[in-house]
C-alpha cells in the first residue's frame, strides 16, 4: 500500500529529479536499504547488546517518518480526487483518518489481499503503457548524459518508500519485489511520457492512461488512487501512534497535526521529508551498532 501510495506520485519527482535514469535511482535505493538491513542483522546476531533498547531518537525518527508518510499519502489522493482544493482535503483526511488510527489499524489478512490488488493494477498499468506504441515515439528517444546527483537524490526519495513498503527486517523476496514493481511502473510511464511530460503534474500517471488511450480506466484507476491512499494512510498513522505511545498522550496529537500540516507541503515534498527522516533512522542504527561492537569489544578485552 505504501508503494502504491507513493509510486502515484514519486515518478513524477524522480523524473523532475533525473529524468529518464530515474528507474536507476530505485535500484540505488534498494541496494542501500538491503545493505543497511543486512548489517543491522548481523550487529543482532553477533552483539547481543543490539535490539535490547530503541533510544528516543530512533522511535522519534520512526515516528517522524511514518507521519509524513501519511501526508504524502494524504497528499496524493487530494491532488488526483479533488484537485480544486487539494491542501484542504489533504489536511481534513489526516483528522479523520487519524482519529479512527487512535483506535483501529488496518488487519494484516487485510494489507495483504490489498498488496495483492494494487499488484495487479500495478501490471494493469505497465501492461496498458507498454502495448500501445506512444505517439511522440519512445521516452528512452530523449538523449542527454546521467545526472548522477539526479540519481543520487532519486535514490534518496525512494529511500522510505522501499523500505517502510517492503517491512523492516523483513527478508530480501519483500524488498526485491517492491524495487521490480517500482522499476517496471516508472519505466512504463517514462515509455508512454517520456521524462519531460512525466516530470510535468504530480498526477502525471493518470496522463499516461491517457496517451495510452485508456481513458475509459481513469474511473477505475481512481478507485486505485483511493485503494492505495486510505489504508495506507490508517496504517501509518497507526504505526506513529505506537511509536509516540512511550511519551505523553499528547504527543499523539501534536504528531498527527504536524502530519496534518505538513500536506501543505505537497505530497512530493512530504515524500522528501520522510525519505531524509528514513535515512536518519538507518544511519543512527549503524552508529548505535557501532557503538554497541564496541562496548562489548572493550568488555571483552583483558586490562
Amino acid at each position: 500500500m505504501i508503494l502504491g501510495a507513493g509510486l502515484l506520485v514519486a515518478c513524477a519527482a524522480g523524473a523532475a529529479l533525473a529524468g529518464p535514469y530515474f528507474p536507476v535511482g530505485i535500484v540505488l535505493s534498494a541496494l542501500v536499504v538491503g545493505l543497511a538491513r543486512r548489517a543491522a542483522r548481523r550487529a543482532e546476531r553477533r552483539f547481543h547488546c543490539v535490539g535490547r533498547s530503541e533510544s528516543v531518537v530512533h522511535r522519534t525518527l520512526r515516528a517522524g517518518t511514518q507521519l509524513a508518510l501519511g501526508a504524502m499519502a494524504s497528499g496524493t489522493a487530494a491532488v488526483y480526487l479533488a484537485p480544486g482544493e487539494p491542501e484542504l482535503v489533504a489536511a481534513g483526511l489526516v483528522v479523520v483518518v487519524g482519529i479512527a488510527a487512535l483506535w483501529l489499524d488496518v488487519p494484516r489478512s487485510l494489507r495483504r489481499a490489498l498488496a495483492v490488488v494494487l499488484t495487479v493494477a500495478a501490471l494493469a498499468f505497465v501492461g496498458v503503457c507498454a502495448g500501445i506504441t506512444p505517439a511522440d515515439g519512445m521516452a528512452s528517444a530523449d538523449g542527454g548524459t546521467p545526472a548522477v546527483v539526479g540519481v543520487l537524490l532519486t535514490a534518496v526519495l525512494f529511500a522510505a518508500l522501499l523500505d517502510v513498503a517492503s517491512g523492516r527486517g523483513t527478508s530480501f523476496i519483500r524488498l526485491a519485489t517492491a524495487t521490480v514493481l517500482a522499476v517496471a511502473v516508472s519505466l512504463a510511464a517514462l515509455y508512454q511520457l517520456g521524462p519531460v511530460r512525466l516530470s510535468l503534474a504530480p498526477t502525471s500517471l493518470r496522463d499516461a492512461l491517457a496517451a495510452a488511450d485508456a481513458t475509459a480506466l481513469t474511473t477505475l484507476f481512481h478507485v486505485v488512487v483511493v485503494l492505495a491512499t486510505v489504508p495506507a494512510l490508517l496504517v501509518v498513522l497507526a504505526s506513529a501512534r505506537r511509536e509516540l505511545a512511550t511519551g505523553p498522550r499528547a504527543l499523539v496529537g501534536v504528531g498527527y497535526a504536524l502530519a496534518a500540516a505538513a500536506t501543505l507541503l505537497g505530497p512530493a515534498t512530504a515524500l522528501a521529508v520522510a525519505a531524509t527522516l528514513a535515512i536518519g533512522d538507518m544511519l543512527a542504527g549503524l552508529l548505535r551498532n557501532r557503538r554497541c561492537r564496541a562496548r562489548v569489544s572493550s568488555d571483552t578485552v583483558p586490562p
